[in-house]
């Protein structure tokens, strides 16, 4: 588990809600969901990715992520998936 990572994810994301006043996403929340889908997430190359790209797998992760499930919902697959 990359708890650095994890971090520079969520400072990022709450970042982008600032500055583009898009819809806030519960930081504890992202962080158990990205705890939980681990091993399918290139946590380096979402950080690569540029705002709308993160902004995409970011809130499709938060939105088909079902508590104590370890795979997505309604077909979808982040792009940064590994």
């Amino acid at each position: 588990m990359d708890i650095e990572k994890m971090h520079a994810i969520v400072e990022r994301q709450t970042k982008l809600e600032k500055t583009m006043g898009i819809r806030r996403i519960d930081r504890m929340t992202l962080v158990c969901q990205l705890m939980q889908m681990e091993t399918l997430i290139d946590f380096d190359r979402l950080l690569e990715f540029d705002d709308s790209n993160f902004i995409h797998d970011v809130y499709g992760i938060n939105q088909h992520t079902p508590s104590g499930v370890s795979e997505f919902t309604d077909c979808f697959y982040p792009r940064c998936g590994k």
